[in-house]
């Protein structure tokens, strides 16, 4: 049964109605169909469809007289014709929501509003919702508190008047690709005001799709579980202290310390309402001592959530304010935010955030030390508990030890190393294009600064490489997550560059990689790493063949403890990975076929030897790939390339360029010219081979364009034991040439090629 239609009967839960639609359709409410509501709501909306009508509650979607352009609702099974996601938040294309698509804006923002809240005195609400976007041309969804002036009549024709002001409460900039997530947003009213989800469009990609959409939203009194404005209470929270520890005040009583009002829910000095916690350094408190604030135990989770909280740190005596995350059920408590000294201004509240993160049931303490006594008050207001990770905040916490870095100020605890000279340094900190910090803060500062690989640049050559630098202080299971952008707007995508996170230890191993991937707009990376202490963590960036505008960057780096999942997925990379620009990865050569001479076995070749070959991934003649061949020819070469052994898991996906040709670079058909690519068991010898190109066919060879790169793909059964996989080629007056070789886990649809083999 619906939702929305149990709504419609709560005000009979114990009754038994029929609802009888024509001849043939009809509703039975029972009472054990009935289930209470676990906290009673103010407002809420499901976007229920019935009978072909979804429904908006008493949401407001005529919103033209305040002059901004209006949502409408979707249906998950007409994405396809009206826009939006392919199902409502609970997975099902039948359920409707409210939608925004950017393509039916006339101006730059659309609200859908809740319907008029009227003053009742102070309260605090909880807002809760899901939510989802995509598309270029989606700039951000944001939730604002909207307070008006006078009572206010939605039938007349112009309303901007009555507004009073507009409060961020909430935004995002980030697409979600079109998965639903969940939200909450705490707030405090006392006047006449409604809530406005407001979708604004980027003109710069107007052409393109885009949308934002909202579902289940539910308006409770507040605050939202685990949140605290200390409006009236310390909430969930309790001292953990003897002593005085932190007090509710409405703001201090000293001029040379401390807040002289609370954190203020609205951006306006002559409004000072609601309780912060302060604790107070006056006698009888010495230096050293602390106050001890901890919240109940929450569920343990393997996503991060982000803390966020403001601080008030003022005072010549402000000893120190830290975080501390503790597992009960191990006893290990960890600080995962800290701040010594003081913040500067007087009366100056400081928004500060850290991601938090544990599989196991936890709570959170915020510890206060004081520097010295009278002149070192801390107070501390509006904590929330979000569900999403987050930068750490202030910029430069931690200072240069930092493994966060926004790159506002520094690079942090991030090296920018240039790993071969040239006349211009390939990796610096920059603000044009801006970064991307703005968009997590919904800031209008204009020189945000990232780190930038200057892709464009006529002194730097193919093939330069930079990296940033970290040196992994524990050892550990970490998340390491970051920005990224890669774009070139005249070149080739195919000669653009890479970026990869490697782990350098005594073995280096790439774990994450982009080649040749366009991305314009900033885009969410993240890394599972497995990491010693003493390892070096590099982001390495890769100049291409590009020229004049290319530009690739990284941004607001996070280092923290969690298990996540890879992103983008097609950053995925295995041990049998490799595109052979600097070496032959993990891949070794075995069974020479008459001695060991290099020039009788697979080599790597730049391509200087060939002269009609460069190189695949970056067509450049800088740049390497696996080469079997002799010149002069009439020589029969035998060699096989060995891949790092591939573990028993699944069905697997194995994709390459190859490229042959006779020696003097003319089409040749050579009946003594194949290559084949068979799996063998280490340890049983056993061989099947999966794939294979002769040139003694006489189809193969007039189908094949020699002396160009051929894309191919096969795909590997699953086996219940390791697998080494082999290049098998022979020649004699030909060669062969092997690069980019790539292996996808898990894809299903991998068709032999070329076709016509």
């Amino acid at each position: 049964m619906s939702k929305t239609l149990k709504d419609t009967m709560s005000n009979f839960p114990r009754a038994r109605v029929i609802l009888v639609l024509g001849l043939s359709l009809f509703w039975t409410v029972r009472a054990e169909d009935y289930v209470e509501d676990e906290a009673p709501f103010l407002e809420r909306c499901y976007f229920d469809d019935f009978l072909g009508t979804i429904n908006t509650c008493e949401l407001f979607t005529n919103v033209r007289a305040f002059r901004v352009d209006e949502w409408t609702t979707g249906l998950g099974k007409n994405a396809f014709w009206h826009g939006g996601p392919l199902t409502d938040a609970s997975n099902s294309s039948n359920g409707g929501y409210g939608l925004i698509e950017m393509s039916q804006m006339s101006g730059s923002q659309a609200w859908l509003l809740t319907k008029l809240s009227s003053n009742e005195g102070l309260k605090r609400k909880c807002l809760s919702f899901n939510f989802t976007t995509d598309g270029l041309s989606l700039y951000s969804l944001e939730v604002q508190y909207i307070q008006f002036s006078q009572q206010v009549d939605f039938s007349y024709h112009d309303l901007r008047k009555s507004l009073r002001r507009n409060k961020l409460l909430w935004f995002k900039h980030d697409p979600t690709g079109g998965k639903w997530s969940s939200s909450t947003v705490t707030y405090t009213s006392n006047e006449d005001h409604s809530i406005a989800f407001v979708a604004k469009k980027d003109f710069k990609y107007s052409g393109y799709p885009g949308y934002a959409a909202v579902d289940n939203i539910v308006i409770t009194p507040g605050p939202c579980e685990f949140d605290c404005h200390f409006d009236n209470d310390l909430c969930h929270f309790k001292n953990d202290d003897e002593g005085s520890g932190w007090v509710l005040r409405r703001g201090g009583d000293k001029t040379a310390t401390g807040p002289s009002s609370c954190h203020l829910f609205y951006d306006d000095s002559k409004l000072n309402f609601g309780g912060c916690a302060i604790f107070d350094s006056a006698y009888p408190q010495r230096p050293g001592n602390t106050a001890r604030l901890v919240s109940k135990t929450i569920k343990g989770r393997e996503d991060p959530i982000c803390l966020s909280f403001w601080a008030s740190m003022y005072g010549s005596g402000i000893g120190s304010l830290s975080v501390s995350l503790t597992v009960p059920s191990t006893n290990v408590t960890k600080t995962v935010w800290k701040k010594e000294g003081a913040f500067g201004t007087r009366n100056k509240w400081v928004r500060c955030q850290t991601p938090i993160s544990s599989p196991e049931d936890f709570f959170v303490t915020f510890q206060a030390t004081i520097g010295e006594q009278g002149s070192g008050d801390i107070g501390l207001d509006t904590i929330s508990f979000i569900t999403r990770e987050c930068q750490r905040l202030p910029h430069g916490l931690g200072g240069n030890s930092s493994s966060d870095c926004t790159f506002f100020l520094s690079s942090c605890a991030w090296s920018l190393v240039d790993e071969e000279s040239s006349l211009m340094p390939f990796l610096s900190l920059s603000h044009d294009p801006t970064g991307h910090t703005k968009y997590l803060e919904s800031s209008s500062q204009v020189r945000d600064k990232y780190a930038r690989f200057d892709l464009g640049s006529t002194h730097i050559p193919s093939l330069q490489t930079a990296a940033l630098l970290y040196r992994v202080p524990t050892t550990g299971s970490y998340c390491l997550r970051f920005w990224f952008f890669m774009h070139d707007s005249i070149s080739n995508e195919n000669e653009l560059g890479s970026l990869r996170v490697i782990v350098r230890s005594k073995e280096n191993k790439t774990v994450w990689d982009l080649t040749n991937q366009l991305k314009e707009k900033w885009t969410k990376a993240k890394v599972p790493l497995q990491v010693q202490k003493g390892d070096m963590i590099a982001i390495e960036g890769t100049k291409g063949k590009t020229y004049k505008n290319g530009k690739m960057g990284v941004d607001d780096i996070t280092l923290f403890e969690s298990v996540c999942e890879i992103l983008p997925v097609k950053a995925r990379v295995t041990q049998q990975d490799c595109t052979f620009n600097r070496g032959s990865c993990g891949w070794i050569i075995i069974n020479s076929s008459q001695d060991d001479l290099v020039d009788n076995n697979w080599r790597w070749s730049d391509g200087t030897s060939i002269r009609a070959m460069v190189d695949k991934t970056y067509n450049s003649s800088r740049a390497g790939y696996m080469f079997l061949g002799k010149e002069p020819p009439h020589t029969q070469l035998w060699s096989q390339l060995a891949s790092p052994v591939v573990l028993a898991r699944e069905e697997y996906c194995l994709t390459w360029y190859f490229a042959c040709g006779h020696a003097d670079f003319h089409a040749h058909q050579d009946q003594d010219t194949r290559l084949a690519v068979f799996l063998k068991d280490p340890n049983t010898d056993d061989v099947m081979q999966v794939w294979e190109m002769d040139m003694g066919n006489a189809t193969q060879a007039e189908s094949l364009k020699c002396n160009e790169w051929t894309f191919a793909q096969v795909a590997l059964p699953v086996s219940s034991s390791p697998q080494v996989i082999y290049f098998e080629g022979r020649v004699f007056n030909s060669f062969w040439a092997i690069d980019d070789i790539k292996l996808y886990p898990g894809i299903k649809n991998c068709k032999k090629r070329p076709t016509f083999i």
